[in-house]
């Protein structure tokens, strides 16, 4: 701005020493260096002055156009580092070799997976006991001979005693290490072929072509970020990564766990009080209709367990029951939680346009359900006929509101959080589109003993094909459905 003030003032300046070479021609034979070429610093400084007097119109002119600011801009706080792979753990993705003739259940597969490890394992482990028996008993000789050493025992029975001891220790430590890393090796072995089995059996319908797996790769932390979700995050860690293309888009699944700093569980389940209806207009709750509990009535198809229990204490039955509860509830409402996501989590490159972004979360069991809280330029919504533990924001209610038509409320409700799938949340933007999706450990944990639940993977499956029906139904409903993609070699898909 500075520079373009002073090719104002130049011309100016030059008229005004043209005027006084005129008047005192006689006088002054040879006309001066004008002010600001002998002093430039004062020149400048005189500039800066002159633009601060200039009136906001004149200065709009000059000035230089700030950049569009968009409602999905990431510009949170990342505290953690975006660090590659282990160098000492090579990257090496294969492909997802996965089949079944429909003979068999996942649950009969996974258990024939761990059994077979099992054996492999229990191996190793019978070593490990031998050589932990061997140092005992080592340590034992040698407490024996100090007990029972006396002046008659003569010195090379005391030193052989513990050149054997010596001997048996160092063995059994070498024994004691080696089938622990061969334990380890057949662990990490085992969470390869868990991981190859689980992913497979989840993306069978998905559509995913050419999909490889690593378990030592890390998620790029972008991908997470850019799920404009968490506004803190303090550290991500990641494994088993997929990386495969669907629909011609880019498409990554990952475990995954977010940790943010500590929140209230209160904090992270409170809802948003002032909503939006679809079209932009303020909602207006409709009034609060009078029942036998004084309370509106929850619809039968909102009521979890927890709202039966609560709706029977509210009628009068086990009054002293609901006294503790509400006292245990209290008592409960400082606990703290620190993970943002705890399990698996999707990254699709086909994306919405930033005026459509949305963000839904599906509410479970308070201990496992944190609602975002990178919110900036998102309104919370009433969606009519949408299911009570469901939230969503928006960019803008009527951009998105084509998302939230019948079909898509129905695709939304058929989405229930339970014991495995404990909640999971929908991020559509610019950036693509994101879902995270928190498990339980009959997922998350690799299965040592039989399998004592069954279903669980089949619940985990249901919950990302009717979050992925959701998503394919948004996407081509978008108003960049049409649009080509980042990548110019890329596949275009129309909208339907």
């Amino acid at each position: 701005m500075m520079e373009e003030n002073e090719e104002n003032k130049t011309p100016v300046a030059a008229e005004e020493d043209h005027t006084e070479e005129t008047k005192n021609e006689e006088v002054k034979p040879e006309a001066e260096a004008p002010e600001e070429v002998k002093n430039p610093e004062a020149s400048a400084a005189a500039s800066a002055i002159a633009a601060a007097d200039k009136p906001e119109e004149e200065k709009s002119e000059t000035s230089e156009p700030k950049p569009e600011t968009k409602a999905d801009d990431i510009s949170g706080t990342y505290n953690g580092t975006d660090k590659p792979s282990d160098p000492k753990s090579p990257t090496y993705f294969h492909k997802i070799n996965y089949s079944n003739d429909g003979t068999i259940s996942i649950d009969e597969q996974m258990e024939n997976l761990r059994a077979g490890y099992a054996k492999k394992l229990g191996k190793s482990r019978i070593f490990d006991v031998i050589s932990i028996v061997l140092m005992l008993s080592a340590f034992v000789a040698v407490l024996l001979l100090m007990f029972l050493r006396n002046e008659n025992t003569p010195n090379w029975v005391t030193w052989v005693v513990l050149v054997i001891a010596l001997v048996v220790i160092i063995g059994a430590f070498v024994l004691s290490t080696v089938f622990n890393k061969k334990n380890a090796a057949v662990a990490k072995e085992y969470l390869g072929a868990y991981e190859e089995l689980l992913n497979g059996f989840v993306l069978s319908d998905m559509n995913v072509e050419d999909a490889k797996i690593c378990v030592d790769a890390k998620i790029e932390d972008k991908q997470i970020i850019e799920a404009h979700y968490f506004k803190v995050i303090n550290k991500i860690e990641s494994r088993a990564i997929v990386e495969g293309s669907r629909n011609s888009y880019g498409f990554t699944l990952g475990e995954v766990a977010v940790v943010i700093p500590p929140v209230k569980i209160s904090d992270c389940n409170k809802k948003p009080e002032d909503l939006l209806e679809l079209d932009g207009t303020a909602y207006i709750p409709s009034p609060v209709e009078n029942t036998l509990t004084g309370t509106q009535e929850v619809p039968a198809k909102d009521m979890t367990l927890v709202d039966l229990k609560l709706n029977e204490e509210l009628n009068g039955k086990d009054a002293k029951k609901k006294s503790k509860d509400e006292q245990k509830a209290q008592a409960n409402a400082s606990d703290e939680v620190s993970s943002g996501l705890f399990g698996k989590y999707y990254a699709y490159d086909r994306s919405v346009k930033s005026e459509e972004s949305v963000i839904i979360t599906f509410m479970g069991s308070k201990e496992y359900t944190v609602l975002p809280d990178y919110t900036t330029g998102f309104k919370a919504l009433h969606v009519p006929g949408l299911r009570s533990n469901i939230v969503v924001y928006a960019a803008d209610p009527k951009e998105s509101a084509k998302f939230f038509d019948e079909q898509g409320v129905a695709l939304l409700n058929a989405i229930t959080p339970n014991m495995t799938v404990q909640s999971l949340f929908i991020s559509l933007n610019s950036y693509g589109s994101k879902c995270g999706i928190m498990l339980s450990d009959d997922i998350m944990q690799l299965p040592i003993k039989k399998l004592g639940s069954l279903g669980a993977y089949d619940a985990y499956k249901e919950a990302t094909d009717k979050a992925f029906a959701f998503i394919d139904y948004a996407d081509d409903k978008s108003a960049s459905a049409s649009l080509p993609k980042a990548d110019d070699d890329a596949v275009v898909i129309e909208g339907k």
